[in-house]
């Protein structure tokens, strides 16, 4: 059995096009990574077409078919999964992991996207999306922490918030300085008590704290409050 799974794997390097390359403390591997690299070092880029544009560049790692697309050059960034970073040209300091994650940054620096779908259309810096598909929808708005599945998932250009939990935050799409924590508890009537996030429905919002499931349900652009408890 070993030996014909190795007359395979051997064969199968005889006919797909691929590459193993180790430079300047480089390593490259698969087909049609990391570009054609005048000036760099300390880059690890494996999977189809990872990093094909690479040029210059150092200390990026980038893993998974198409991570790292269009990116010429940069620093310490960490890409992981399927086209996470895709449209990334530059910069630094940014943490992609999974599916998609970061899809969307052109020019942003010091994020940390994790989970499928995470910030995909983000292009901004400085947030931190935590969950599938957390903050999906965010485009401009920086400075936000979102944890937990689908939290901040319509948020386009707000700022400086916090959701915490699933569907926190959920319809929020320009508002900024807002603290929704408290996640669904269930895939029912989204505006069912128990069933809502901390901030569901609350969409243009500022200066808001919502502590608890269902906190806020039905504040949809109102500001300055504060609720703390089950369905306050």
């Amino acid at each position: 059995m070993k030996t014909s799974i190795i007359k395979l794997v051997s064969a199968l390097l005889l006919v797909i096009p691929w590459s193993l390359q180790s430079q300047d403390g480089n390593l490259f591997l698969g087909t049609a990574t990391g570009g054609t690299v005048t000036f760099g070092d300390s880059l690890t880029v494996a999977g189809a077409q990872a990093g094909p544009s690479l040029s210059t560049g150092r200390f990026n790692t980038l893993y998974g078919a198409r991570s790292g697309f269009s990116l010429t050059n940069g620093l310490y960034h960490a890409f992981f999964g399927y086209a996470t970073g895709f449209n990334l040209t530059s910069t630094s300091d940014n943490v992609f992991i999974g599916n998609e994650a970061g899809w969307g940054n052109v020019s942003g620096t010091d994020n940390v996207n994790l989970g499928s779908h995470a910030g995909r259309l983000s292009t901004a810096s400085d947030n931190v999306f935590i969950g599938k598909s957390a903050a999906e929808n965010t485009t401009t708005g920086q400075d936000n922490t979102v944890i937990g599945s689908e939290a901040g998932f319509n948020q386009t250009t707000g700022g400086d918030n916090v959701f915490l939990g699933r569907q926190a935050g959920y319809l929020s799409t320009t508002g900024s300085y807002n603290v929704f924590i408290g996640g669904r508890s269930d895939d029912s009537d989204p505006y069912a008590s128990a069933a809502v996030s901390a901030g569901y429905a609350n969409v243009t919002g500022i200066y808001n704290t919502f502590v608890g499931a269902g906190a806020g349900r039905d504040c949809s652009t109102g500001s300055r409050n504060t609720l703390i408890g089950y369905v306050a």
